[in-house]
């Protein structure tokens, strides 16, 4: 299967290059923007599917939590990414421009880590008001990026890119969360080994500091970016 993806993959290549109506507009390549906020979303959405796949398997797999008292425990994290999207929307994105992606890495990061503490220092003694305060500060930052990203990253696309442009993107958050549940997923069963309480735990610790460097990393990638997405138009 994977041979044949590459073969494919192979192909396609060649009849893009040399086909005269291309599906992806090579321009795009060639412009900073564009490929910087690709890797930004590479590492952003590969990381967040991976937080809500181990936060699910820790806790109705490692707490034999029941599925709606997981969905009740993760509704800060709902909430809180739901409120940053509706703020970085109407508000900071176009007061803070480069640095509403920055403030809203920081506070992701920072969510994450707090993740992290909380269940190595509660373990098995977890529960929703333990956890609210971290995933609440999580989706918070993670909201904040969502709606600003792809005004930096397709910005400066020209009127005949811009279909091609968010046609990539799509597929490049679809594939980078594909690739971060497959890669951290079997981080995640690998180091839980013979399941129990604390290797639920233990693992999900792991995963949650790789996610935590990975939003660092975008973070630092976010310093490519034009400071105003606006500049790019002029």
């Amino acid at each position: 299967m994977m041979a044949a993806a590459v073969i494919l993959l192979a192909l396609f290549v060649v009849s893009e290059r040399h086909s005269k109506h291309p599906v992806i507009t090579s321009s795009l390549f060639r412009k900073r923007s564009f490929v910087v906020g690709l890797m930004i979303v590479a590492g952003f959405y590969a990381s967040l599917s991976a937080f809500v796949l181990v936060i699910n398997l820790l806790l109705q797999l490692g707490m034999r939590w029941t599925p709606l008292h997981t969905g009740f425990t993760l509704f800060p994290w709902a909430l809180g990414t739901a409120v940053a999207v509706l703020l970085a929307g109407a508000v900071l994105a176009k007061k803070l421009g480069r640095a509403s992606l920055h403030l809203g890495l920081s506070i992701a990061v920072i969510g994450l880590l707090a993740l992290w503490w909380s269940i190595a220092h509660w373990g098995a003694g977890i529960t929703f008001w333990k956890l609210t305060p971290a995933l609440l500060i999580t989706g918070f930052g993670a909201g904040l990026v969502f709606v600003p990203l792809v005004d930096f990253i397709i910005g400066d696309a020209t009127t005949g890119e811009v279909g091609s442009a968010v046609g990539v993107l799509n597929a490049g958050q679809q594939f980078a969360g594909a690739i971060g549940v497959a890669a951290l997923g079997t981080v995640f069963f690998a180091r839980v080994g013979h399941p129990s309480v604390r290797s639920y735990f233990a693992a999900a610790e792991l995963v949650f500091g790789i996610t935590a460097g990975l939003y660092f990393l975008t973070l630092l990638l976010v310093g490519l970016l034009p400071k105003h997405a606006q500049q790019a138009h002029a």
